[in-house]
């Protein structure tokens, strides 16, 4: 007679792997998570502010008010949108001043999808889509794009 084992269900060879446990919260979500593809934002030839910046907002970590607030160093509203908190995604696109940017760089078509995203769909949009123009154009000496221009 065997001796019962303890098995994980959420991988076909009964192993538990961080992997294999996210792709079982993935599946019950029913969300489909795009992969940000860091190793080609770090090898691009930017200013590394740049790319500090992006890896601080994907990870919901730029210094906000509401951010200062939960420590207790000031309120959370937006200095320019009176009554509003400035998150991460308020500061970088819902802002008053963040949004008369925006709609000189995207087209007017685009503002429902662009305007309607959560802030790491929106992120990842974006990086992804300027990531995959500088994969695309890295071997053929094409000038790349400028992370101020990120649009949809």
């Amino acid at each position: 007679m065997r001796a019962d084992t303890i098995v994980w269900a959420g991988d076909k060879t009964g192993c538990f792997s961080i992997k294999s446990a996210n792709n079982v919260l993935v599946r019950e979500k029913d969300i489909v998570v795009v992969p940000i593809q860091w190793e080609l934002l770090w090898k691009w030839p930017g200013p590394e502010r740049y790319k500090f910046h992006i890896w601080k907002l994907e990870h919901d970590r730029l210094l906000t008010n509401e951010r200062k607030s939960t420590w207790g160093l000031r309120q959370s509203d937006c200095p320019f949108c009176i009554g509003v908190a400035e998150t991460s995604l308020h500061a970088m696109r819902d802002c008053a001043k963040a949004t008369q940017l925006w709609n000189q760089i995207i087209a007017p078509s685009d503002y429902n999808k662009f305007y309607s995203m959560d802030l790491f769909s929106w992120i990842r949009s974006n990086l992804n889509r300027m990531l995959s123009i500088l994969l695309a154009n890295d071997h053929h000496g094409v000038a790349l794009p400028r992370l101020s221009t990120l649009s949809m």
